[in-house]
């Protein structure tokens, strides 16, 4: 029987990531809950209480911000949380904004099918996001601060120092031995590349801790350059090789489309395995339709 491993970093919605963790529940999965520590309105206790079921486990909590290098830190501990209490076929990295779209027979059945597949897309790297790795970008844990002021002053002195390193010619790409590559952060990945992954901690720490967004470019790059590109699933269309589906063109700004019941016959004919982005306070109604639609695959 093969054992999956689900580690979901949440920040907010926390009866959406109920429901996922329902979903999730199963003999061959273990699931690892990390909920940002920003978040003091999470109920540490309430949550230790509903979830006594051995499998799920809330994972120490550190602060994580939106496009600074915490994510991609957080994204290790994930990992390495998992390999320390078990052996796992694959680990899926979800967000608290996912929700799977098919059965745990359904997941397992595709990945035992498609075995030392990795599910990670790779996008189009454009001059757009280079800019993203070229350069150093201070404050990205300011991005989305509470405060007008501390967003505007550091947006400021981010264009400046972003100016200046033009000016100079600057590029941290150099400091790669091989070729950059992009892609959204959420995958599913074997043991053997999640191994791969904290066993390059040092070199992921040194070429991207100074990126924007660098969760977008670390595992792409490591597996690509490991020789592991033969393995992912998909090279020409990134969120099929991921399995998620994932609609960005009528998102807004950085965040994809929230899934709403417009939507849900799409939901249901999907062939991947995973959807993102819902909101239960967006539009509850679609997140009870897919957790029923998928409980009634089991």
């Amino acid at each position: 029987m093969g054992r999956h491993a689900y580690l979901i970093t949440a920040y907010d919605d926390y009866y959406l990531l109920d429901c996922l963790i329902e979903l999730l529940i199963d003999p061959r999965n273990d699931t690892y809950v990390h909920v940002d520590k920003k978040s003091t309105d999470f109920d540490e206790g309430k949550f230790l209480s509903r979830w006594r079921d051995a499998s799920v486990q809330l994972v120490p909590r550190r602060r994580v911000y939106w496009g600074d290098f915490t994510h991609v830190k957080n994204i290790l501990e994930l990992l390495r949380f998992a390999l320390d209490r078990g052996k796992y076929d694959y680990l899926h990295l979800l967000s608290g904004s996912d929700l799977p779209v098919k059965s745990q027979d359904f997941i397992h059945d595709f990945c035992t099918q498609n075995t030392g597949k990795e599910f990670v897309a790779f996008n189009h790297l454009g001059a757009y996001q280079e800019e993203w790795i070229r350069f150093a970008h201070p404050f990205n844990h300011q991005l989305r601060a509470k405060s007008k002021i501390v967003r505007v002053g550091s947006n400021r002195l981010r264009r400046a120092a972003l100016t200046a390193q033009k000016r100079l010619d600057v590029d941290f790409r150099r400091r790669i031995p091989g070729e950059v590559k992009y892609g959204s952060d959420w995958f599913s990945v074997t043991a053997e590349s999640a191994a791969l992954l904290l066993a390059r901690e040092a070199d992921i720490t040194r070429w991207f801790r100074h990126a924007f967004i660098p969760s977008e470019f670390f595992v792409q790059t490591i597996l690509w350059n490991s020789g592991l590109a033969g393995r992912v699933f998909d090279l020409d269309d990134p969120y099929h090789s991921s399995m998620r589906l994932i609609d960005f063109p009528r998102g807004s700004g950085s965040s994809p489309h929230i899934w709403t019941m417009a939507d849900a016959d799409e939901l249901a004919s999907t062939d991947r395995l995973f959807a993102r982005k819902f909101n239960s306070r967006v539009d509850a109604e679609i997140v009870h339709r897919v957790c029923a639609q998928v409980r009634s695959q089991s």
